[in-house]
C-alpha cells in the first residue's frame, strides 16, 4: 500500500477508534475541570505579573484574557491588584484552587489515556498524583513560557515580525509542552519516538485551534455594534468552554493517533485490518501485536 493509502487507512481507524473508546465524552470532563481551574489560574497569572512587571504587563496579560473577562472587568480586576490591596488573599484563594483543577485535570488525562491504551489505570491516587505532578512541571512550565513570551512581545510592542516568528514556533512549543503526557500518562512502556506523533498532532492542532477561535472573536467583535455587557460574558464563557472542550478532544485524539501508529510499527496488525488497535488482552494492558507492560510493575 502506498503511503496515501497508509494515511487514509490510519485516518480512518483514528476515527473508529475515537469512537469506540468515547473520546469526546471523556474530553468533556476534562475540558470542564480545566474551565473550573483556569480562572484562578489567570488570576495567579496577573498578581505574578504585577509583581514582576507593574502595570504595563499586566495590562499585557489581561489584553490575551479577553476571551474570559470582559473589558471592564479586567479593568477592575488590574485596578485592584496594581494598587496592591488584595494581592496576598487573592494569591492564597488562587494558588489552591489551581494546583486542584490543575490535578484534577491531569488525573482525568490520565485515566483517559489508559481508557484509549487499552491498559489498566494507575494502581491509586498516589499513582495517578505522581503522574500529574511530573507532567503538571514539564507541561505547565512549557505553557508558562508560551504566556510570558506573549506577554512581553505584547508589552514591548516589537512588531508584525516578532509575532509572526511566535506563531510559527507555537507548534513547537506546543509540542515539547504536550510531549510528557503521551509519555507518562498511557500506564504502558513507549518511547519518546512513539509518544512524539501525538505530541506532534496536538501542538498542531491547539494551533490552529486558537487561531480559528481568535479569527471567530475578532470577526464577532467588529460586527458586535456594542452589545450588552452580559452578552458579552456568557458569550465569552460559552465560547471558552468550547475551545476548552476541543482542546482536551485534540490531545486525547493524539494518544489514539500514537496507538494507531504504534499498531502499524514492525511487530503490529498493519492500519487496514479493521481490528481495534486498543483491544486488551490479561492484566498488561497489551496492546494488538505489542505487549506494553505497565511501567510501575
Amino acid at each position: 500500500m502506498d503511503a496515501v493509502g497508509r494515511a487514509v487507512a490510519a485516518a480512518r481507524r483514528v476515527a473508529r477508534v475515537t469512537s469506540d473508546q468515547n473520546v469526546t465524552f471523556l474530553a468533556a470532563g476534562v475540558a470542564y475541570y480545566a474551565f473550573v481551574s483556569v480562572l484562578p489560574a489567570a488570576v495567579l497569572a496577573l498578581v505574578v505579573a504585577v509583581a514582576v512587571g507593574g502595570d504595563r504587563l499586566a495590562t499585557a496579560v489581561l489584553e490575551a484574557s479577553a476571551g474570559v473577562l470582559t473589558e471592564t472587568g479586567q479593568q477592575v480586576v488590574i485596578d485592584a491588584l496594581v494598587a496592591g490591596a488584595g494581592q496576598g488573599s487573592v494569591t492564597l484563594i488562587s494558588l489552591p484552587l489551581t494546583l486542584w483543577g490543575a490535578l484534577k485535570v491531569l488525573r482525568g488525562l490520565d485515566i483517559a489515556f489508559s481508557t484509549v491504551y487499552g491498559a489498566e489505570g494507575p494502581d491509586g491516587l498516589l499513582d495517578q498524583i505522581r503522574n500529574a505532578l511530573l507532567v503538571v512541571a514539564s507541561v505547565g512550565g512549557g505553557l508558562l513560557a508560551v504566556v510570558a513570551v506573549a506577554g512581553v512581545v505584547a508589552a514591548l510592542d516589537v512588531g508584525v515580525v516578532a509575532e509572526l516568528a511566535g506563531l510559527i514556533a507555537l507548534p513547537v512549543v506546543l509540542t515539547t509542552a504536550f510531549l510528557p503526557m503521551y509519555y507518562v500518562f498511557p500506564g504502558t512502556d513507549v518511547t519518546v519516538r512513539e509518544a512524539l506523533p501525538g505530541a506532534v498532532f496536538a501542538g498542531g492542532g491547539w494551533t490552529l485551534l486558537g487561531a480559528g477561535f481568535q479569527a471567530y472573536v475578532d470577526l464577532q467583535a467588529a460586527g458586535d455594534g456594542g452589545q450588552a455587557a452580559v452578552y458579552g460574558t456568557l458569550g465569552g464563557i460559552l465560547l471558552f468552554v468550547t475551545f476548552l472542550y476541543f482542546g482536551a478532544t485534540l490531545v486525547l485524539v493524539g494518544a489514539v493517533v500514537n496507538v494507531v501508529l504504534g499498531a502499524d510499527e514492525p511487530g503490529g496488525d498493519p492500519a487496514d485490518d479493521g481490528d481495534d488497535p486498543t483491544e486488551s488482552t490479561g492484566e498488561t494492558g497489551n496492546i494488538k501485536g505489542r505487549t506494553r507492560v505497565r511501567r510501575d510493575e
